[in-house]
């Protein structure tokens, strides 16, 4: 059975009283409910030394890292994309993306590398750090040219230019789109429009619902020379249930036979790491592959959530577990630590399930000992989290619907429940602190930068956990949560 969560003071988690959200700021620019966000990272002139593990005596001692600015990348179900500036709350950019609701948004050529309990640090690939990969409803995956990485001279630091003609200016009700310029096109694809369910994109391997079927899903290989993008498809209309007799026919999963031995629609895709993705299913599977090279296995499969629809997948790699939502009131957490090594495994009863009293977990986002929920009622809801341990539910946000709105009321058809309702949410990554990094000496300033000229605002924009929530009338709230919880 779900182990229950209770707050610290061990009343009903229905017994604690909604607090108002107090936001740092609002970016209002969206006319739609928000469908998809980004944390959007660039170079920001600093980097940082960590010891090297398991370092010889003829090898450096020391890695270097960039420490990465935060943006905040947003689109909506009316296909519009928002590039923002976090520290100005301005846009650095909008375009019409797509032509409908905007699924997936994804930074390519980056990867996050635990270095402390509490911290990760950023794998840059050159040639593909600076694009933005964009899916939307109408079938069509897109990578944008979003600005161009330079190393310094000393090839230690990083610089960055961007040459798109983006605009800071934000759209509005009967302005021509056609007036409006959008970032570089370097690729466009079509995929499956027919079902919600995002593409998940790993360093050159791309993971999207199969062209032909809803309950398959196929695996590309994009490779690039220059600029000039290539697509190679190494699986065509993968079946969960057929992988998983062909690896292990003795094997035991419930699935619906009605459903003609499928797993039903694919729901959510996430990558574990370069070599491992998860997908979840419709029937509430949620099943891990291995892809090496050419050879795709399984090699996990969960089916806690069964038969509910799984709605949200979230990997923590700090803790190196994936989280789980569904249309229950269950979320489940998998250890897949060392994943990769594993043969086939049923890990069902290894996972830990909790019951968080409301169904409907549309979305999840972690940060170190915290994790944070949306649900259908349209609130976020606050856990403390220790990576092992169980959940303790902290406290559940709603917010207020403005006095002044961006829409014209005599058009508008959002209700004040949509106002108020959240739809996505998402946490900037946990970084070194700024000021950690210059206590210990550690830090370094590249691009000529002199740490005499380094003001205070600009010091403090690295030390922020940053909480984004996208609502359904258009708007999202910045807050900064570390003094929250």
């Amino acid at each position: 059975m779900p182990t229950s969560i209770l707050p610290s003071n061990s009343k009903s988690q229905t017994n604690v009283r909604a607090k108002s959200l107090k936001s740092k700021a609002s970016f209002r620019g969206h006319l739609s409910p928000v469908s998809a966000m980004l944390d959007f990272y660039l170079p920001s002139g600093f980097s940082y030394t960590v010891p090297t593990e398991n370092c010889s005596e003829a090898q450096d001692s020391n890695e270097v890292f960039a420490l990465l600015e935060t943006t905040l990348i947003t689109g909506d179900e009316s296909g519009w994309v928002f590039w923002w500036d976090i520290n100005t709350r301005r846009p650095i950019g909008s375009w019409k993306a797509h032509d409908g609701p905007v699924i997936s948004i994804v930074q390519t050529g980056l990867r996050w590398k635990k270095v402390s309990d509490g911290n990760l640090a950023p794998m840059l690939t050159e040639n593909e750090f600076g694009k933005l990969l964009t899916h939307g409803k109408d079938g069509e995956v897109i990578i944008w040219d979003m600005f161009e990485l330079i190393r310094t001279e000393n090839g230690n630091g990083y610089l960055w230019k961007r040459d798109s003609p983006l605009q800071r200016k934000v759209f509005a009700t009967g302005n021509d789109i056609s007036k409006w310029i959008s970032p570089d096109k370097l690729f466009d694809m079509p995929v499956n429009p027919i079902n919600f369910s995002n593409v998940a994109s790993r360093e050159n391997k791309l993971v999207t619902p199969s062209t032909q079927d809803s309950n398959c899903f196929d695996v590309y290989e994009i490779s690039k020379v220059e600029k000039v993008y290539s697509l190679k498809r190494l699986h065509k209309a993968v079946s969960a249930v057929q992988q998983i007799e062909k690896n292990d026919k003795e094997i035991n999963i419930q699935y619906d036979e009605e459903s003609g031995r499928d797993f039903g629609v694919v729901m959510k895709i996430v990558w574990i790491n370069d070599n491992v993705f998860s997908v979840g299913y419709e029937s509430g599977h949620v099943v891990s592959f291995n892809l090496k090279g050419d050879n795709l296995r399984v090699i996990s499969v969960n089916s806690s959530h069964y038969p509910c629809p799984i709605l949200s997948l979230h990997y923590d790699p700090l803790t190196e577990r994936l989280l789980a939502g569904s249309a229950s009131s269950t979320i489940t957490i998998d250890s897949l630590d060392n994943i990769e090594n594993s043969v086939f495994l049923e890990i069902r009863n290894l996972s830990q399930t909790y019951n968080v009293k409301h169904k409907g977990i549309s979305d999840i986002s972690t940060r170190p000992n915290t994790v944070v929920l949306v649900t259908w009622d349209g609130f976020s809801r606050f856990y403390k989290y220790d990576g092992s341990g169980s959940l303790q539910f902290c406290r559940k946000v709603k917010k207020n619907v403005p006095s002044i709105d961006n829409m014209d009321s005599s058009t508008s058809t959002t209700s004040e429940s949509q106002q108020q309702s959240s739809a996505i949410l998402i946490m900037n990554k946990p970084q070194f602190r700024f000021s950690f990094l210059k206590g210990k000496g550690t830090l370094r300033f590249d691009n000529g930068r002199s740490k005499n000229i380094v003001k205070f605002r600009a010091e403090q924009a690295f030390d922020h956990c940053w909480l984004f929530t996208g609502y359904k009338d258009g708007k999202v709230a910045l807050e900064d949560i570390e003094t929250k919880m």
